[in-house]
């Protein structure tokens, strides 16, 4: 069994006995290795293609082990919610050929509406001016909540702030999403120091 099991050929080895007329009778039961060839996405993706395939890859590889479905699902949910695709589902779909043993991987993404900003609150601008704050942050009213978007923004501005020699700079985000998660009113606090 181990032998079988180390030249990495299949899934799963199991032995069975049974009393013959000659004595025991073992039969091998041998499940093949399918490795996935293929990854596919189909449905409403809400992002590129390229970036939930490199996501995939990136964290589990190009043919990343059956066994991890439910975990490359949960994070592909996960990436889609980081960018505003609040009720984002993924579901994974194998199909699996013989001659050669393969497996195709389809992920049937369901991303749904994008949030978008309802409101921007904006408390301690520098020099009063809220309006340049929210445009150096993408906050305005009716833009998509896309919080990797607005964390990048966040650290370009602290590093303006910084380069002005305000070097205790701090801007905090607080989001507040409506009940069907597809508007968000942002509190932003900033502190020069």
């Amino acid at each position: 069994l181990l032998r079988l099991m180390a030249i990495a050929r299949f899934d799963d080895v199991a032995v069975e006995a049974e009393m013959g007329t000659a004595g025991v009778v073992l039969t091998y039961v041998l499940e093949p290795t399918h490795p996935i060839r293929v990854i596919r996405f189909r449905g409403d993706l809400g992002l590129p293609e390229k970036q939930l395939r490199s996501a995939v890859t990136e964290r589990f590889s190009a043919s990343p082990p059956l066994s991890r479905l439910r975990e490359i699902a949960d994070l592909l949910e996960a990436i889609q919610r980081d960018h505003g695709f609040r009720k984002a589902t993924v579901r994974p779909v194998t199909e699996v050929s013989h001659n050669p043993d393969q497996t195709t991987l389809t992920f049937e993404v369901a991303a749904g509406p994008q949030t978008r900003v309802l409101s921007a609150e904006i408390s301690g601008a520098p020099d009063g001016n809220a309006e340049l704050v929210r445009s150096k942050l993408r906050l305005q009213p009716g833009a998509p909540f896309d919080r990797l978007a607005i964390d990048a923004a966040v650290a370009r501005y602290l590093a303006e702030l910084r380069a002005a020699s305000f070097l205790e700079a701090r801007v905090e985000i607080d989001p507040k999403y409506s009940e069907s998660q597809e508007q968000v009113d942002v509190t932003v606090r900033v502190t020069r120091g």
